[in-house]
């Protein structure tokens, strides 16, 4: 650079806040491997808390490719770093002071573990795998040297036991708990513990079925003040979920004794939902989408595999002012929801629209959607392979009128696309993928 009055001036002279404006266009593993590197002054930088809070780092095992913060790979992604094996994240371990995520996809020895938390100070999403060997005084451990743990993705065998609740209880800013599956058996999780002693937690996530019915209720009675987004397995017996006045997120997986009466109860006590996801609720009928209207605020609503829905169903979504995206996916008969299906036009808002593995898709008024649906932005079909030609023709005629259109489509497999080793001509050793 060359200053106004002549004297040349390199970018050691340019004050911190413009240098790292610059480095805020590096990613992760240039911050790592060169930044660092170069000065005292660019790597103390280069640990700025600024330039860390989207950063993701990712351990991953040897046979498998990682994904990333943003879903992409993550050797095409600037805010993640992937490493396999346990030399390159020791190496690097000591480098990311200000690191906010942590993603655990393979276990690892627990001095590796206990380097990273010890140089991680600041983390504040972490993930543990299922294989990972957890001892009490690890875990422990961790925490002690992890304490801004906002969001925590576990074992469901871990929270079976008391004493390791507790010491997830100790996190004070815990908001976001996630328990996956890890092994039959583990015994229930202790909700009851949790709701207690964690005030901050407002989103919880069980996509696991052990824990107490009671509990799951007393759990989310004791958060109904504080509690925005729940993923419940629906196994509850008739219970209905109640007033919920800060819910924004609601998905109940699987659940296929879901009574119409439920969801109204829901549709009445959880004004500010946006999310609301009844996946394989084959009890539902058209009667529990009566009062759906009431969600103003929704966003997002999933029926997908909702196969008792029938002829109004549609017509009660189209309410739903707000509604930006909808899927119907696996219904095996979209004709099944005439004559409401037309109603899907009526939703101005709506940016997506997917019905990815449902059967009959000619019951869907494409041909209007360019005039109807302004806004829409993705279509997600299936379609029968003996009809390919006849729907490359529809939506390339819909994108050629609504040109910011994505549409991902697909076709339906056969057993004629499956041939066996004994079907084929081939006598080479290529490996056929199925």
């Amino acid at each position: 650079m060359v200053a106004g009055d002549g004297q040349g001036k390199n970018i050691d002279d340019l004050p911190d806040e413009i240098i790292l404006d610059v480095f805020s266009f590096f990613s992760f593993n240039e911050l790592i491997d060169i930044l660092q590197n170069v000065c005292v002054r660019w790597k103390r930088l280069a640990h700025d808390p600024v330039l860390w809070r989207d950063k993701e780092y990712i351990i991953r095992g040897r046979a498998q490719n990682g994904r990333s913060c943003c879903g992409v790979t993550c050797s095409e992604c600037a805010h993640c770093r992937c490493e396999k094996t346990d030399r390159e994240v020791l190496r690097t371990a000591g480098m990311m002071p200000q690191l906010r995520t942590l993603t655990m996809m393979r276990g690892t020895r627990a001095r590796i573990l206990r380097k990273i938390c010890r140089n991680c100070p600041n983390l504040t999403t972490l993930q543990l795998h299922g294989c990972q060997k957890m001892n009490y005084s690890l875990l422990k451990y961790i925490f002690e040297k992890c304490p801004k743990i906002e969001k925590l993705i576990i074992a469901n065998n871990l929270l079976a036991d008391r004493q390791y609740a507790e010491l997830v209880s100790r996190l004070e800013h815990l908001q976001s708990l996630e328990v996956f599956e890890n092994r039959r058996g583990a015994g229930p999780v202790v909700l009851r513990f949790l709701a207690a002693t964690c005030s901050k937690l407002r989103e919880i996530n069980l996509s696991c079925d052990y824990h107490p019915l009671e509990d799951v209720e007393y759990f989310v009675k004791a958060k109904r003040d504080t509690l925005t987004s729940a993923t419940v397995r629906w196994t509850m017996a008739g219970k209905r979920p109640g007033c919920l006045p800060l819910l924004q997120k609601l998905d109940l997986p699987h659940a296929t004794d879901l009574p119409d009466d439920a969801v109204v109860t829901i549709s009445r006590g959880c004004p500010p939902l946006r999310h609301l996801s009844l996946t394989f609720a084959t009890s539902l009928t058209d009667g529990a989408l009566a009062e759906i209207h009431r969600l103003k605020h929704l966003q997002i609503l999933d029926l997908s595999g909702c196969s008792g829905l029938g002829g109004s169903a549609v017509a009660h979504v189209a309410q739903l002012a707000a509604l930006c995206t909808l899927l119907l996916q696996y219904i095996d008969d979209l004709t099944e929801l005439q004559p409401s299906l037309r109603h899907v036009l009526d939703l101005k808002q709506l940016r997506c629209l997917d019905i990815l593995y449902s059967g009959h898709i000619r019951a869907v008024a494409f041909e209007e959607f360019s005039v109807r649906l302004v806004n829409l932005r993705e279509l997600h079909v299936t379609y029968e392979e003996e009809d390919e030609v006849f729907y490359k023709n529809v939506f390339a005629e819909m994108q050629s009128q609504m040109p910011r259109l994505r549409i991902i489509n697909t076709f339906r497999w056969t057993e004629n696309d499956f041939l066996t080793d004994y079907e084929t001509d081939d006598d080479d050793d290529t490996d056929i993928g199925y």
